[in-house]
């Protein structure tokens, strides 16, 4: 089985953008679609080596452990005493209208 060239393209840019081992994570999904074969092939369309997507594989049955709580911590940017602005908040520019947040090149 083979991916349209539409497809193929789709897949080496995405594969390009991740890092190191959300790379090797996807290309081990992928290369479990087209069943026999589908680690050849899929390593062929990125040029990445099979043992990379042995490796993924590997990586997909011990997922990381999460620490308990929260998983994606708030990144504050600006601070008045008592207040603390998130990213997502200055973005809307509501602080930047009230003078809380300087601009930055």
């Amino acid at each position: 089985m083979e991916y349209p060239q539409e497809i193929e393209r789709d897949m080496k840019t995405f594969y390009a953008s991740r890092s190191a081992k959300d790379r090797r994570r996807y290309a081990a999904i992928e290369a479990a679609k087209p069943g026999h074969g589908g680690i050849e092939y899929v390593a062929r369309l990125p040029g990445c080596d099979v043992k990379t997507i042995r490796q993924g594989r590997r990586d997909m049955k011990q997922p990381p452990e999460l620490p308990p709580g929260k998983v994606r911590k708030k990144e504050s940017i600006a601070t008045v005493p008592g207040i603390r602005f998130t990213k997502r908040y200055v973005a809307t520019g509501y602080a930047k209208h009230l003078g809380l947040v300087r601009a930055t090149q």
